[in-house]
């Protein structure tokens, strides 16, 4: 039972660290749209990407 469970948790560590890393790349992604989109939000461009679940800080 112990080594399901601390599969579990290797499982669960691991898509946490995905979410992460696809956030950050996201937030790239908008950043260099950004640049060739002046005077466009970050926001608004998530929005039209239908991102805008992901928490953009």
């Amino acid at each position: 039972m112990k080594r399901a469970d601390s599969q579990h948790v290797k499982a669960a560590t691991l898509c946490q660290a995905n979410d992460t890393r696809m956030q950050a790349a996201i937030k790239d992604l908008l950043a260099e749209k950004e640049k060739l989109v002046p005077g466009k939000s970050c926001r608004a461009i998530a929005k039209e990407h239908g991102v805008d679940h992901v928490m953009l800080s």
